[in-house]
Formats: C-alpha cells, sequence, structure tokens
C-alpha cells in the first residue's frame, strides 16, 4: 500500500516540526511542511499531496478557504478549538474533517482515509449539481 502524501501546514513552526517527524515515524510521506506566514509563496499542488493537514490553535475561516480553494485536496483540521461557531465555519468553508484535541499517530491513518473518501464523494456530488442531465451517447 502506497503511503499516503500529506501537505502539513501549521501556525506553529515548532509544532510542525515536531508532526513532520510524528508522520513520517508512522509511515506517512510528508511532501511539504509549512506554516502559515509561507503559505502564498508555495504551490502544493505541485507536490501532489493526497491531502492537506491543517493544524491550528485557532481556524481562521479565510484561511481555511483559501487552502480549500487554492489546493483543491481534501482538508483536515486539527484544533483545540471546539467552539460550535468555529466548526461550522470550517466546515463551511469546505473542511473534509474537523478533529479536536490533538492528532493521534494510532487513529490518523483513518482519520485520512475516511476524509479522502469524503472529498470524493462531495467532487462528485458537486459534478453531479453542476451537470444533472448528462448527455449519454447510445451506441449505434
Amino acid at each position: 500500500m502506497p503511503k499516503l502524501k500529506i501537505a502539513l501546514i501549521d501556525d506553529d513552526h515548532a509544532r510542525a516540526d515536531y508532526i513532520k517527524n510524528s508522520l513520517l515515524e508512522n509511515d506517512f510521506e510528508v511532501v511539504a511542511c509549512l506554516t502559515l506566514d509561507h503559505l502564498n509563496i508555495f504551490r502544493l499542488e505541485d507536490l501532489q499531496a493526497d491531502v492537506i493537514l491543517l493544524d491550528m490553535d485557532h481556524p481562521h475561516r479565510d484561511i481555511i478557504e483559501s487552502c480549500v480553494s487554492s489546493y483543491d485536496l481534501p482538508t483536515v483540521l486539527f484544533t483545540k478549538n471546539s467552539d460550535k461557531d468555529t466548526i461550522k465555519q470550517a466546515i463551511d468553508a469546505g473542511v473534509t474533517a474537523y478533529i479536536v484535541d490533538g492528532i493521534d499517530p494510532a487513529r490518523l491513518h483513518t482519520i485520512l482515509e475516511i476524509s479522502i473518501e469524503q472529498y470524493k464523494k462531495h467532487l462528485c456530488t458537486r459534478q453531479i449539481s453542476q451537470n444533472p442531465y448528462p448527455i449519454r451517447i447510445l451506441p449505434s
């Protein structure tokens, strides 16, 4: 089974390094490890990541929306913030999964796989809603 390719984006330099090392130790491939101050100058699509892992103490909707719209990848947000309005804003911004209470390496693979499948389902739904009457060419 190929390793999941993760683009890690964190709002804390030291924690980003720690999480990156933990991901590598748990058989993930980290294709990018960025902090928010470097986010604008980097193109994640060039790295062919499978998923974006956001780890933020204080998630902001504009940052989340930027990641979701710019990179068009499943996006998992880990945070300690359990505020209902923040969760709703993150989901509305396009986060595939919102996880409270930190990253547990034992559960991470399952969380990421579920997030990827949710994202695929969302893409299918979006394509169907944009073209509800697809044209089918019948064999002659």
